[in-house]
């Protein structure tokens, strides 16, 4: 008797897969899996592979992170309130409601004053 010969791709029809709903969803739930798993370890090699972005300054003042120092003692108590350098350079903590910026509601960017 000759072997039976089958075609690439197709499930036999004695195959659960053939006539089983589960079986497809099974199949489906697994192929989604692979695919899952396969895009994730693309994504890690590409963010691996890609080099990191270098940190830029400020756009507008080109130099101005790699060319800032920070001015001694004597001259930050100079420039500053008292309570501007305790709570810049000593971590201390502005009583609440108190100050000029408590009930300020302006766009804008908010900076260290240092």
């Amino acid at each position: 008797m000759p072997a039976r010969r089958r075609t690439v791709g197709m499930i036999p029809s004695t195959h659960p897969d053939a006539t089983s709903r589960k079986g497809k969803d099974h199949t489906m739930n697994r192929s989604m899996k692979i695919a899952a798993k396969a895009a994730a370890v693309l994504l890690a090699v590409a963010c691996m592979a890609s080099p990191p972005v270098p940190a830029q300054g400020n756009p507008a003042r080109p130099g101005t992170l790699k060319s800032f120092v920070k001015p001694n003692d004597a001259a930050l108590k100079s420039m500053l309130s008292p309570i501007q350098y305790a709570v810049t350079q000593h971590d201390a903590t502005e009583q609440p409601y108190r100050n000029e910026f408590w009930d300020n509601h302006d766009a804008g960017i908010y900076v260290d004053v240092v």
